[in-house]
Protein backbone atom coordinates (compact mmCIF):
# COMPACT_ATOMS: atom_id res chain seq x y z
CA UNK A 1 0.00 0.00 0.00
CA UNK A 2 1.53 3.38 -1.02
CA UNK A 3 1.33 6.13 1.49
CA UNK A 4 0.94 9.58 0.04
CA UNK A 5 1.60 12.43 2.61
CA UNK A 6 -0.84 15.76 2.11
CA UNK A 7 -0.27 18.69 3.29
CA UNK A 8 -2.36 20.84 5.79
CA UNK A 9 -4.15 22.95 2.68
CA UNK A 10 -5.08 19.24 1.13
CA UNK A 11 -6.54 17.80 4.15
CA UNK A 12 -9.04 20.73 4.74
CA UNK A 13 -9.81 20.20 1.01
CA UNK A 14 -10.70 16.67 1.29
CA UNK A 15 -12.29 16.67 4.98
CA UNK A 16 -14.06 19.90 3.81
CA UNK A 17 -12.88 22.25 6.07
CA UNK A 18 -11.06 25.42 6.92
CA UNK A 19 -7.13 24.85 7.06
CA UNK A 20 -7.52 26.31 10.68
CA UNK A 21 -9.70 23.80 11.67
CA UNK A 22 -6.65 21.00 10.65
CA UNK A 23 -4.26 22.92 12.53
CA UNK A 24 -6.28 23.08 15.55
CA UNK A 25 -6.56 19.43 15.16
CA UNK A 26 -3.31 19.24 15.12
CA UNK A 27 -2.41 21.25 18.04
CA UNK A 28 -5.12 19.35 20.21
CA UNK A 29 -3.19 15.74 18.93
CA UNK A 30 -6.57 14.70 17.42
CA UNK A 31 -4.86 14.17 14.01
CA UNK A 32 -0.86 12.41 13.78
CA UNK A 33 1.16 14.05 11.92
CA UNK A 34 4.58 13.52 10.15
CA UNK A 35 7.42 16.02 10.39
CA UNK A 36 9.47 16.50 7.54
CA UNK A 37 12.05 19.31 8.77
CA UNK A 38 9.75 22.06 9.38
CA UNK A 39 7.30 20.83 6.95
CA UNK A 40 3.76 19.22 8.45
CA UNK A 41 2.57 16.50 6.57
CA UNK A 42 -0.58 14.15 6.91
CA UNK A 43 -0.54 10.00 5.93
CA UNK A 44 -3.22 9.74 3.08
CA UNK A 45 -4.34 6.56 5.51
CA UNK A 46 -4.88 8.75 8.24
CA UNK A 47 -7.37 10.74 6.14
CA UNK A 48 -9.22 7.92 4.79
CA UNK A 49 -9.76 7.23 8.32
CA UNK A 50 -10.98 10.03 8.96
CA UNK A 51 -13.14 10.18 6.09
CA UNK A 52 -14.77 6.71 6.81
CA UNK A 53 -15.00 6.64 10.16
CA UNK A 54 -15.58 10.75 10.92
CA UNK A 55 -13.70 12.60 13.44
CA UNK A 56 -14.80 12.26 17.02
CA UNK A 57 -13.70 15.69 18.47
CA UNK A 58 -13.65 14.00 21.85
CA UNK A 59 -11.01 11.37 20.33
CA UNK A 60 -7.75 11.58 18.49
CA UNK A 61 -7.34 9.05 15.41
CA UNK A 62 -4.66 6.32 16.18
CA UNK A 63 -2.35 5.23 13.28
Amino acid sequence: MTVVLFKIEEVSERLNVSASTVRSWIHQKKIPVTRLGRAVRIRSDIVDKIIKSGLDLNDSVKR
